[in-house]
């Protein structure tokens, strides 16, 4: 069987024949060019909310538990929040292959991740294995910033339209608590107080800049860690009600200068109690998940 199809070209007509699989061949091209692909992944992203505050002798940084692909609830329990060291995880290695060893006993520090899971577990991944490389074949120290600029130069590397992640480099080393953002183009800014990032941010935006005039408590200006501790929550619990990305749990992770990090579990939904740690309401030592 064959189909004529009329070609007209300067008022002249000119008959084409074609074959039915001829026509399904130029059916699927166009609908390769034409149409979007239906039979690629959705890429998991981590719409999220992430905080990070400094206290008078540390900094507190939070995350929400939710990701999703497209508009699918695919994980309500992840790990946003990834731990590089700490001093007392590095004295236990120490003392299993019996050594006294601690040249990283003064670092702690986070990532918090958001965007692309897949782009930003390979950053950490990446992070991880150069940070090992550094103590136990070159014997170096690592400082907080020294982590913030070498996330920047993997983002750099490959590109902006590469990877999609924004994140958070929070932790304490021998000087000082610090915070670094890191932008999708690999810009680096070093914040003061707090830092807030993923889509969650900006309905907090507003409520953190009414409370800089109120962030003078403490002999260097600063909160508390009970105080601290418990805004980081609120805001998170202020995001969860709001922004449609993030959801699950919160965690948060303090971290002081010398100390082991403390990971705390918050329940968004759960009924006030003054009994609990902090009076915090939904407070939980539970472990992370």
């Amino acid at each position: 069987m064959e189909t004529r199809i009329l070609r007209h070209n300067n008022n002249n007509s000119t008959a084409i024949r074609c074959t039915p699989s001829s026509i399904s061949l130029l059916l699927l091209v166009m609908s390769s060019i034409l149409l979007p692909t239906t039979n690629a992944m959705t890429e998991i992203d981590m719409g999220t909310t992430l905080v990070a505050l400094k206290f008078d002798n540390g900094v507190v940084v939070g995350a929400d538990t939710r990701t999703s692909a497209s508009g699918y609830v695919s994980n309500k329990l992840a790990q946003k929040i990834h731990k590089i060291t700490s001093p007392a995880m590095e004295d236990e290695k120490d003392n299993d292959n019996g050594s006294d060893d601690d040249d990283d006993d003064s670092l702690s520090c986070v990532i918090c991740r958001s965007g692309s899971a897949a782009d930003t577990q390979w950053l950490c991944q990446e992070l991880t294995t150069d940070l090992w490389e550094r103590k136990y074949r070159y014997c170096q120290k690592t400082s907080v910033r020294q982590v913030a600029h070498f996330l920047r130069h993997l983002m750099r590397q490959q590109g902006e339209s590469s990877l999609q992640a924004s994140l958070i480099c929070a932790g304490c080393d021998e000087q000082e608590a610090k915070i670094f953002t890191i932008a999708p183009s690999g810009t680096l800014l070093e914040e003061d107080v707090f830092a807030v990032s993923g889509s969650g941010s900006t309905i907090l935006l507003g409520h953190l800049d009414s409370l800089k005039m109120s962030m003078t408590k403490g002999d260097d200006g600063l909160y508390s860690e009970e105080e601290a501790v418990e805004l980081v929550t609120k805001l998170l619990r202020l995001s969860i009600e709001r922004d449609g990305s993030s959801g699950g749990l919160i965690r948060l992770v303090v971290m002081q200068k010398g100390k082991k990090l403390r990971e705390i579990t918050v329940y968004p939904d759960a009924p006030s109690s003054t009994q609990l740690e902090m009076n915090i309401p939904g407070f939980a030592n539970a472990e992370a998940i």
